[in-house]
């Protein structure tokens, strides 16, 4: 992993996003790897610990459902808004997380 930029707050469903990426990830990653499985042998813990590394890829997935037409009005203004608001989080300095 990358070194970590701590963000100041996630809105929780872009970290809940992360968190199931981190864990998709770690599925693929511990079955193709026994080295990895040997630092990281516990999925909750990988996720726990390394969720922030995949915030931009949980920003970039709920960005792509706005334009899915098999995702409805009003997941779309759900995710839309956790996207504004996490995004004010990180650059207005609060440390206190939204939704």
């Amino acid at each position: 992993m990358t070194a970590k930029k701590r963000l100041k707050a996630t809105h929780k469903l872009i970290k809940a996003t992360a968190e199931e990426i981190a864990g998709q990830s770690y599925d693929e990653l511990a079955a193709a790897n026994k080295t990895f499985r040997d630092i990281y042998p516990d999925q909750y813990k990988f996720v726990e610990r390394n969720w922030q590394e995949f915030v931009l890829a949980a920003r970039a997935a709920l960005a792509l459902m706005l334009m899915s037409p098999t995702v409805s009005e009003v997941v779309k203004d759900d995710i839309h808004e956790a996207l504004l608001l996490d995004r004010t989080l990180n650059y207005k300095g609060s440390a206190v997380m939204a939704g």
